[in-house]
């Protein structure tokens, strides 16, 4: 790093010297303005007036015969690195199975477009450039579909009904898009310090949202999971267990969140004790089944526990942002 000197200009303002690289390589002159934003760990940005902002573009070659999972992977790894375009390109014609691999991936997230199509390339932009949506209503979002998911869920271990049962999968898939969504703008605002000043959420902020969201979308995924069970046995569960057990991770969830939300300690450290209490209980319980080959329902029960593991994750995130929740120290 280099040091430049401080000076006094007049009564009250202050001057630093530019390095004469960095303003030939920015084609800059006397007299140009230069923008100065100030981040929230006291450093100063700078940067030419009137330059755009942008998250690049990456360009991706087709390798020949690649495996459509391992395509789609990589473009997953891209947008979650926040590039504003993504080109992929072939040698050749561009296969069938590519191109349906490139629409999965589109549908799998938030605000990505194809803007152009050829024989031989096809471009996508994300066209969520600015800030234009909240992380945290984002992620509040994503909070409330999983508590109405466990809400409709109850009734149905009772009565599984298929097409309530695949409402409930259908929506996981929202809530995976909302997590990548996090976890790009996380990244975006680590990469790009001028992000996170537009976002007004600072990086330390991003990476504990990015935790909880993924916490969110496991327990999404363990409630698709049960949901799939009981559409594919179609048997009603009669056990009071499972259904005490189901009832349980409702609450849990809902204190865990608020706890992190509302950034109370002492409801956060409540939510662990209560989790670390019912993971004993219901662990006996789950065994039982086990035993005596009840499968299904100890298979719907381990979902249902994990959800309590889970929400626990999200009331430990809450306890680490409450404790440091202060700035730290500089040296």
């Amino acid at each position: 790093m280099e040091y430049r000197k401080i000076q006094r200009t007049g009564g009250s303002s202050y001057t630093i010297s530019l390095p004469k690289e960095w303003v030939e390589e920015n084609g800059l002159k006397e007299g140009d303005a230069l923008g100065l934003q100030e981040l929230r760990t006291g450093e100063l940005l700078i940067m030419p007036s009137g330059k755009r902002h942008s998250f690049g573009d990456f360009t991706l070659d087709i390798k020949e015969n690649e495996e459509p999972k391992h395509l789609l992977r990589t473009l997953v790894a891209l947008y979650l690195k926040g590039y504003s375009t993504i080109n992929v390109r072939s040698r050749g014609f561009i296969q069938s199975e590519t191109r349906r691999v490139i629409m999965e991936f589109k549908s799998s997230v938030i605000g990505v477009e194809i803007l152009e199509e050829r024989q031989d390339a096809v471009v996508l932009r994300d066209l969520i450039a600015t800030p234009d949506l909240d992380p945290l209503r984002i992620m509040d979002r994503m909070a409330s579909m999983v508590k109405s998911d466990l809400a409709e869920l109850r009734p149905l271990l009772k009565k599984p009904l298929a097409p309530q049962l695949e409402e409930i999968m259908q929506r996981d898939s929202q809530i995976d898009k909302m997590y990548l969504f996090i976890a790009k703008e996380f990244n975006r605002a680590l990469y790009y310090p001028w992000y996170e000043g537009e976002l007004g959420v600072s990086v330390r902020r991003l990476s504990s949202m990015r935790n909880v969201s993924k916490q969110i979308e496991r327990i999404g995924d363990h409630i698709e999971s049960a949901c799939r069970l009981l559409s594919e046995y179609g048997n009603p569960i009669t056990e009071g267990e499972i259904d005490e057990l189901l009832q349980t991770s409702v609450v849990v969830f809902d204190d865990a969140y608020r706890s992190y939300s509302s950034s109370d300690l002492a409801l956060a450290q409540s939510v662990v004790d209560e989790v670390e209490s019912a993971a004993e209980k219901y662990i006996g319980v789950l065994k039982k089944y086990e035993s005596a080959g009840s499968i299904y329902a100890f298979l719907v029960g381990e979902d249902l526990r994990r959800i309590l593991f889970y929400s626990s994750d999200i009331a430990e995130a809450a306890i680490d942002d409450a404790v440091g929740s202060e700035e730290m120290p500089t040296a």
